[in-house]
């Protein structure tokens, strides 16, 4: 039984009227950071109804324990969705979650609380090694990190990516950025 407000043609209705908004706001470039391969369709019919009059990215959400082959599928679709309106983009993956909940990851605790500092899906080791796998392939990363200890996190997986893979036109992303250690400027 499918769920109404995730039916395609409800996704796609939101969809259709996000590209006519964007146009209308002049908007040239979206980019949608949370995709799934079956999305794809969604922005193929857009084309098909001429409703994809801007460039869309489409970053694919990389939650941890993500499988090589979904990778493998990423790279796929980019190959088959690389053109002047719809190009298969960034890695989007998350190591803490924001800072309302205090989930956040913090160099200091949060205020008012003696030590809850949040804390990260990935131990900086993991996360840099897996930077440094994506990097190797090939793979832009966008990395949503809210806090400022976090992005150090992400600061300390890039640095070590370079020097494993050599230098190339990466151009990963910290995003979300909601505070920010003036070490890390």
């Amino acid at each position: 039984l499918g769920v109404p407000w995730a039916s395609p043609d409800r996704q796609y209705g939101r969809l259709a009227k996000s590209l006519d908004d964007a146009i209308g706001f002049g908007i040239t470039t979206v980019v949608e950071p949370q995709n799934s391969l079956d999305d794809l369709a969604l922005f193929t019919r857009a084309r098909e109804e001429g409703r994809l009059r801007a460039r869309n990215v489409a970053a694919r959400c990389h939650p941890r324990g993500t499988p090589d082959a979904d990778r493998d599928a990423f790279v796929a679709a980019a190959r088959d969705h690389a053109d002047d309106r719809v190009r298969v983009g960034p890695l989007k993956l998350y190591i803490p979650d924001v800072g309302e909940p205090r989930t956040a990851a913090l160099l200091e605790p949060y205020a008012g609380c003696a030590h809850h500092r949040g804390d990260t899906f990935y131990p900086p080791e993991e996360f840099a090694a897996l930077l440094a796998r994506l990097d190797a392939r090939g793979f832009q990363c966008c990395v949503h990190a809210p806090g400022d200890r976090v992005i150090r996190t992400v600061l300390d997986a890039v640095a070590p990516a370079r020097v494993a893979n050599g230098p190339r036109d990466a151009r990963h992303q910290v995003v979300h950025v909601e505070c920010l250690d003036p070490a890390d400027t």
